[in-house]
């Protein structure tokens, strides 16, 4: 009966920890865009090329991280600037980033989930699904 009490707190603790370490694993980090790719609603697959950061803050904590994006790509002829900046929450046990991007006067414009599907030293992939369901991949390397 006592192990059945314990469980969710120990489930809680460990959900927590990774979090942070997702946190710290990214704070003070500057990522370089490597490839960019978006899959469309009918899986349809296009590589773009792109270029730009992600740049995340000094943060250790789970929440309210500071981070901001510079990324240009080209797909189906149009140039697109993804230019952001704002606060990351690192959830669902550090295995996505809920991003907060805010506009001047601290309005928030937009708020999204991220999936973190690599996170290493050298490498992170971000995967998120816009309005349109399209899913765009992101890979990041750091020199």
């Amino acid at each position: 009966m006592r192990f059945a009490l314990l469980l969710p707190l120990i489930v809680l603790l460990a959900s927590c920890d990774k979090q942070k370490q997702t946190a710290k694993k990214l704070s003070s980090t500057t990522w370089y865009i490597d490839s960019y790719k978006i899959t469309d609603s009918e899986g349809l697959t296009s590589t773009t090329v792109a270029s730009g950061t992600m740049d995340f803050g000094d943060c250790e904590q789970p929440n309210n991280c500071p981070y901001s994006i510079n990324i240009a790509y080209t797909v189906n002829g149009l140039n697109k600037i993804i230019d952001e900046k704002g606060y990351v929450d690192y959830v669902e046990k550090g295995d996505y980033m809920q991003v907060k991007n805010y506009g001047s006067g601290d309005v928030l414009l937009t708020s999204y989930k991220y999936r973190i599907l690599t996170r290493t030293k050298t490498d992170l992939q971000l995967e998120y699904t816009d309005s349109l369901s399209h899913t765009h991949s992101l890979i990041f390397k750091q020199p």
